[in-house]
């Protein structure tokens, strides 16, 4: 079994998915804007900067479920993490650094509450991977 660091890294050089990307940052302009319902708060973290959103479906946008979540974001060149969380109420998908936005990061989406966490680096993404297989087995 490989570890945190290992997955990141054999990410790193994936092609892009079928379809548009769909960008941490598009997911943060869209649903992580200030004012949003949200149980979490958007925060600078020591490795990472935590925003915290809403994506529930709300009549213009949103996703139903996390499956409709799921499968948006896996389309748009996020990997699902199955072996976090309580899918589909709890789901953490991984934002694998490619060409369409450099930067790792992990979304973690919980009954319509959506964070994307974008990471400083590489390194500071494997190590909160690791933290979250450890507080989220599934």
């Amino acid at each position: 079994m490989s570890g945190p660091a290992d997955v990141v890294a054999a990410l790193a050089g994936q092609p892009a998915a079928d379809g548009v990307p769909v960008t941490p940052q598009a997911l943060i302009d869209r649903h992580c804007q200030p004012g949003m319902q949200s149980g979490w708060r958007s925060e600078r973290r020591e490795s990472s900067m935590f925003n915290a959103g809403f994506c529930g479906f709300d009549g213009r946008h949103g996703y139903d479920d996390g499956h409709g979540l799921i499968e948006n974001l896996a389309a748009g060149g996020w990997r699902p993490l199955p072996e976090l969380g309580d899918w589909p109420l709890m789901v953490f998908l991984l934002w694998p650094a490619r060409s369409s936005d450099a930067r790792f990061a992990i979304a973690h989406y919980c009954e319509g509450d959506l964070a994307i966490e974008v990471f400083d680096g590489k390194s500071a993404a494997a190590i909160a991977l690791g933290e979250l297989r450890e507080q989220y087995p599934a």
